[in-house]
């Protein structure tokens, strides 16, 4: 059984702190070395460490989503992630993918705002990033069928 004594809980704290701010500390590490592969033109390994990226925003989230003070970077981080992913896609004109990844991202973000108990600071996170990919999906969908998809994706927004 945990030992819930004032300085165990504060010591408890600390220690949740510090994970938090290492898995931000690699996430930040996945991103710069996928932005430096991206610009040498070294795509797949881009594609790599901006999976890992991804990888790591999702655990951090899933593991804090239900902490009463929670960082005004879980949301963005797990955004960025995908929006890198969706322009190493774009760079390689690989439209299908990219519009996957756009949908992937957008159905991630709304079963996520689904989740019983998130505090309002949560959800408005979750709101802002729904938001920035519906833009990103505006501009990268077009077709008929793109169409329906974002006039269902619309509808969704306009629930939440």
């Amino acid at each position: 059984m945990r030992d819930t004594t004032p300085s165990n809980v504060s010591k408890n704290m600390r220690k949740l702190a510090r994970k938090r701010n290492n898995s931000n500390i690699v996430w930040q590490r996945e991103i710069m070395a996928g932005n430096s592969a991206m610009g040498k033109n070294l795509l797949f390994t881009a594609y790599d460490h901006y999976k890992q990226s991804l990888n790591i925003a999702k655990k951090t989230f899933l593991a804090n989503k239900h902490a009463s003070k929670v960082s005004d970077s879980l949301i963005p981080a797990i955004v960025i992630s995908y929006l890198n992913i969706c322009d190493l896609w774009g760079k390689q004109n690989k439209v299908m993918a990219r519009k996957g990844y756009l949908c992937e991202a957008f159905d991630y973000l709304v079963s996520q705002i689904q989740e019983p108990n998130l505090n309002g600071e949560l959800q408005q996170q979750i709101r802002g990033g729904l938001g920035k990919i519906y833009v990103e999906m505006i501009g990268c969908l077009n077709g008929a069928e793109d169409r329906e998809l974002l006039t269902a994706r619309k509808q969704v927004l306009m629930t939440l």
